[in-house]
C-alpha cells in the first residue's frame, strides 16, 4: 500500500531542535513515512515556518517533486506534490465475493431449519450453552444454504458514460482552468 499523509501538523519543520518534530518523525518512521517539506510554507513579517507538511515513503517514491504555490487565498502556501513515472495498474476486472440469496436458496434454508431436531438447544439449562448451541446450528445451516461465491466484475462496462458526457467533462475542465488562470493573472 502506498500512503501519503498531508496536513497541518502545527510542528515547525524548519526548527531542528523541536522535540515534537523528533517524536513525530520517530512515530512515522515506523511506517517508512518521512517529511518531504524543506521550504517555508508560511511567511509573515515576523517569521517563516513549515507547519504544513507531507509525509511519504521516500524509498518507494524516489522520483517526486514538491514545490510551494502561493495562491493568494491564505497566509499559507499550497504544496504541489508530483509523483513522476508512476505506473498505476488499473484492473479491468476484480472479484466480488457475495452470498447467493434467492427464493430457491431461501426455500432450502427454511427446509433445512425445519428438519433440524434442536435437541441440543432445548435439553440444557445453561443459557450460554443454549445460545451457543442455537447459533452453531443456525450458522451451520446458513453457511451451507447460502455459500459464498466469487463473481468477476468487469470495471470497463460503463454504459452510462456516453460520448456527450465525456465531452462535457472535458469542456468543464477547460473552463475551470481558464477561470483559474484569469484570476491568477489579475492578482
Amino acid at each position: 500500500m502506498n500512503i501519503t499523509i498531508c496536513g497541518d501538523t502545527n510542528i515547525n519543520y524548519l526548527d531542528d531542535d523541536n522535540t515534537n518534530k523528533q517524536k513525530l518523525d520517530s512515530l512515522l518512521a515506523t511506517s517508512n513515512l518521512f517529511s518531504i517539506i524543506d521550504f517555508p510554507a508560511r511567511i509573515n513579517n515576523i517569521s517563516m515556518t513549515a507547519i504544513d507538511n507531507s509525509f511519504i515513503d521516500k524509498y518507494r517514491n524516489e522520483n517526486f517533486t514538491i514545490n510551494p504555490l502561493p495562491n493568494g487565498l491564505s497566509d499559507h502556501y499550497a504544496q504541489v506534490l508530483v509523483f513522476n513515472n508512476i505506473n498505476i495498474q488499473n484492473p479491468t476486472t476484480y472479484p466480488i465475493i457475495r452470498r447467493n440469496i434467492n427464493k430457491f436458496t431461501i426455500s432450502e434454508f427454511k427446509l433445512r431449519l425445519s428438519y433440524e431436531s434442536w435437541d441440543n438447544v432445548f435439553n440444557d439449562d445453561n443459557v450460554n450453552t443454549v445460545l451457543n448451541n442455537f447459533l452453531n446450528t443456525y450458522k451451520r445451516i446458513f453457511y451451507h444454504s447460502f455459500p459464498l461465491k466469487k463473481y468477476i466484475h468487469n470495471q470497463n462496462n460503463k454504459i452510462w458514460k456516453a460520448a456527450r458526457i465525456k465531452k462535457s467533462c472535458i469542456h468543464k475542465r477547460e473552463m475551470h482552468m481558464l477561470s483559474r488562470n484569469t484570476k491568477n493573472s489579475e492578482l
